[in-house]
């Protein structure tokens, strides 16, 4: 420990120890240092724990550090996991979302929402720009099985659009895709929530609005008396089977424009890829801004038509593939107009195609790699796209 107080003004870990000593002035409780024997402001990874225990306390006997050599199961988990994972050290920074020690490892209100006092944050003194809290990770993969269930919900794609229109898009799904469940349907009692988990796809056709807290927002919207399903329900059990997720509809910070600055720009994009992921999603086509015509329904449409194939394969190709060959499919032909709501002709020129960027550019393709199916499907053999 003496000697570890002698590093804390080392290069790499001075503007961190420099952070604990502002924090220090401005919160109660021990916060202990960042320990100089991992990376500092150098760090590739950063590990977010929840709250420093005893052991990393000097007021408990501890060795006043956030350590992975401190004596107790948090860092002897945390060892072993960068040993087990060749993760070196000096990649490593740790540190805690709760930064103090205030006698017991119990969360109170005050720590969960703390105020906007603090002026300077880990962020502005470490080159760290996205901390994870959900998972990143992707667990154990497994060969599709078939035949395969798409769960399919579309009754309000875009604002102010007609039931006939409702009724002409499931048509067209249900003629496009195989096997294709309607989340929507009324002859069904079965939450929502129940249907959606079972499947081995999920496509959300339907415009999903950005207001409101992100746990709150709808993955699923209600509809016609029927309660839908938030982002924070499908983190919530039954365990969900949907390995590939595809929301056409889903309304970003961008789609308001660049005029309207937020605090966190992207992060809803982020969370809600991260809230997939969490759940098994290893492919997810995103949107940031909702087209809500019949092109983006098709763009949805012909990237699952090829997903499904990619069972009939000997070699699966990468996502990536599927979502080029889908855009390069319908951009060809020029568009329904009557059924793009968000775009209006005018005497000038009519588009033959639909190649302009509106329609293809504000989606986001998120994907774990190609498995290998002829491994063993117990592991994870994921290999990356090219």
């Amino acid at each position: 420990i003496k000697e570890r107080l002698n590093m804390i003004n080392l290069p790499h870990i001075k503007p961190l120890t420099d952070f604990v000593k502002y924090l220090r002035t401005t919160e109660d409780g021990e916060i202990p240092y960042f320990d100089p024997l991992d990376g500092g402001i150098n760090a590739k990874y950063l590990f977010l724990l929840e709250k420093p225990g005893g052991k990393a306390t000097k007021r408990e006997g501890g060795s006043g550090f956030v350590s992975i050599n401190n004596n107790d199961e948090t860092a002897k988990n945390t060892y072993q996991f960068l040993e087990e994972a060749n993760i070196p050290r000096k990649d490593t920074v740790i540190w805690n979302s709760i930064i103090s020690w205030n006698g017991t490892m119990k969360i109170t209100t005050e720590e969960k929402n703390p105020g906007d006092e603090m002026v300077l944050r880990l962020k502005d003194v470490c080159q760290i720009r996205y901390s994870p809290t959900r998972s990143l990770a992707v667990g154990t993969r497994h060969t599709a099985t078939t035949p395969q269930l798409t769960a399919v919900q579309a009754s309000v794609t875009y604002r102010n659009n007609s039931p006939e229109q409702a009724i002409a898009l499931l048509n067209r799904v249900d003629t496009a895709i195989d096997d294709a469940v309607f989340l929507n349907s009324q002859t069904t009692k079965i939450p929502v929530s129940i249907s959606a988990s079972l499947a081995d796809t999920l496509v959300i056709f339907d415009e999903l609005s950005a207001d409101g807290k992100m746990d709150d927002r709808p993955l699923i919207a209600a509809d016609a008396g029927r309660p839908g399903m938030s982002f924070k329900d499908w983190l919530a059990p039954p365990y969900k089977a949907a390995r590939c997720a595809v929301l056409t509809g889903l309304q970003t910070q961008a789609s308001g424009g660049l005029s309207q600055s937020t605090e966190r720009p992207g992060s809803d994009l982020f969370m809600t890829a991260m809230d997939l992921v969490a759940t098994g999603t290893e492919t997810a086509v995103i949107s940031r801004w909702n087209v809500g015509g019949r092109i983006a329904i098709d763009l949805g449409i012909e990237f699952i038509k090829d997903r499904q194939r990619e069972t009939l394969r000997d070699t699966p190709l990468p996502a990536a593939v599927s979502w080029q060959r889908a855009v390069d499919l319908v951009t060809a032909e020029q568009p329904d107009f009557n059924r793009e709501p968000r775009i209006k002709i005018t005497n000038s020129v009519i588009p033959q195609n639909a190649k302009h960027p509106f329609f293809w550019a504000g989606f986001t393709l998120i994907d774990c790699g190609v498995l290998n199916g002829t491994a063993d499907s117990t592991k994870s053999q994921a290999e990356p796209a090219k």
